[in-house]
């Protein structure tokens, strides 16, 4: 062996063991460094796609965020939009309620008391006539029929007849009216004024739904609030003795012929 292989290491058998040892870890060490210089530009590789993943993904939440503000904005501005549909809608409710009301608690009064005079005879008419119709508050302005209730109205009266049978034929005439329900007397005695003698009583009678005259209720209504529904409403805790009919423009009773002394009885 020549001192040159023994200076380097080299092998005793030839081609054994060239590349010197210093130079194989010289060698070694910057496969090592390369190595690791990859490494370090893997890492980093991958921390920046990771940020650009992160600032994609926050630019996509603000994007979402962007428009979900713009659709509150939207439905906001449609919903204040709105309220002056509501408000609208609330007023139109209590003028066709309060129309209802008034058609509710009207009638026609002077329809009402000739129908009622319409039933006197030669042999019994009318002292006096008091009628307690409905109002817009409520179903009766004066008294409450006792007995039967679940009416619009009463009326009470006084009349004077020739005779008990005539007075009784003036009960059966005013039973027999349109809208007028309950009639019955309430006091019946014998009196004389003037000297004539003649037959006194006094009673009262239901006024129906039927004399409702309904004539401010709208005929295609908003709320779906009649006069009817507002009887029916008012009524639940008695019993009516009529049914309350559909909306007409007026009562359609007809004056009856006042009947003649010898069919009164």
């Amino acid at each position: 062996m020549n001192p040159t292989a023994q200076k380097y290491g080299a092998s005793v058998l030839a081609g054994v063991n060239l590349i010197p040892a210093d130079i194989a870890e010289r060698k070694k060490m910057r496969a090592v460094r390369t190595t690791a210089v990859i490494v370090v530009l893997i890492a980093v590789g991958a921390v920046v796609v990771a940020f650009l993943l992160a600032l994609a993904a926050r630019g996509v939440a603000q994007l979402d965020l962007d428009n979900a503000s713009r659709d509150q904005e939207a439905a906001i501005a449609e919903r204040d939009g709105k309220a002056q549909v509501y408000t609208d809608a609330l007023q139109r409710e209590r003028e066709e309620y309060t129309l209802a009301q008034i058609g509710f608690g009207e009638i026609d009064y002077a329809q009402l008391t000739a129908q009622i005079q319409a039933t006197r005879s030669d042999t019994a008419s009318f002292d006096s006539i008091l009628v307690h119709g409905p109002t817009a508050d409520t179903l009766g302005a004066g008294p409450r029929d006792d007995l039967y209730g679940g009416a619009v109205g009463t009326f009470e009266f006084e009349a004077r007849a020739e005779s008990q049978a005539s007075a009784s034929a003036l009960l059966r005439r005013l039973e027999a009216i349109p809208g007028i329900a309950d009639v019955r007397g309430v006091t019946e005695a014998f009196a004389t004024e003037g000297g004539v003698d003649y037959w006194e009583v006094s009673g009262t009678g239901s006024i129906t739904a039927k004399w409702l005259t309904l004539r401010l209720v709208p005929e295609d209504g908003f709320a779906g609030v009649d006069a009817v529904t507002v009887v029916e409403a008012q009524d639940t805790d008695e019993e009516s003795p009529l049914t309350a009919p559909s909306a007409t423009p007026s009562p359609s009773a007809e004056p009856t012929a006042s009947p003649s002394a010898g069919e009164e009885n």
